[in-house]
């Protein structure tokens, strides 16, 4: 009974979501039900992603690049482009509220020592997905000498890494309740962009 009731809600969310981006212009609408297919898949089983299918949907559809994916690769790469702006913009938002002059920088130097921190874990992520998008782009279009299957979900998870240790860096400081929801948002495109890849090569194991 408690599987079904999840699964109502998922529906739920998923056709507000399809009826949202509807409303909004019906030029991308020929492509809504991947986007609808694959938050719902990767929601259930063996993924267990049941508390982003919306969040899944909401970000994609907004995303115009999403009107032209072919397959859950495509959109594992819109997710972690997408992850990738996040944290290029985290490195400015950390760079402003460590600016010289400011309160952090003069006044509190325990915030200051982990927002430097978590600068080089943004830095870092900007680094790694620019690779992890190189990586999903070229599964399977280079022979052996290309990414084994085992990589592309890999790279994605070594962001989460970073984006645990800015959390854990600024978890007792001024600063923690800011970042801990700047973060939410980061750790939440990393784990949908992870199960979309996953989604994709399952489907590649099936002959799909």
């Amino acid at each position: 009974m408690a599987s079904m009731a999840i699964s109502t809600v998922v529906v739920m969310l998923l056709s507000s979501a399809m009826a949202a981006h509807a409303s909004g212009g019906g030029e991308k609408a020929d492509n809504t039900s991947l986007v609808m297919e694959a938050c719902k898949n990767i929601s259930g089983e063996p993924f267990k992603v049941g508390f982003l299918p919306e969040f899944c949907a909401s970000t994609l559809l907004s995303e115009h690049r999403s009107a032209e994916a072919k397959d859950c690769r495509d959109l594992a790469l819109i997710t972690a482009d997408i992850l990738k702006v996040h944290a290029a913009a985290m490195v400015g938002k950390v760079d402003n509220m460590l600016r010289e002059g400011g309160r952090i920088a003069t006044k509190d130097k325990i915030a200051a020592r982990a927002l430097r921190l978590c600068r080089a874990d943004y830095g870092g992520m900007v680094n790694t997905l620019q690779i992890c998008h190189n990586i999903i782009q070229d599964f399977g279009r280079k022979g052996k000498h290309g990414p084994t299957p085992s990589e592309l979900p890999e790279c994605i998870e070594k962001t989460n890494h970073n984006i645990k240790d800015c959390t854990a860096e600024v978890c007792r400081t001024s600063v923690a309740g800011t970042m801990a929801m700047a973060n939410e948002i980061l750790e939440k495109l990393a784990i949908v962009s992870k199960a979309l890849i996953d989604l994709f090569l399952a489907g590649k194991k099936d002959g799909n």
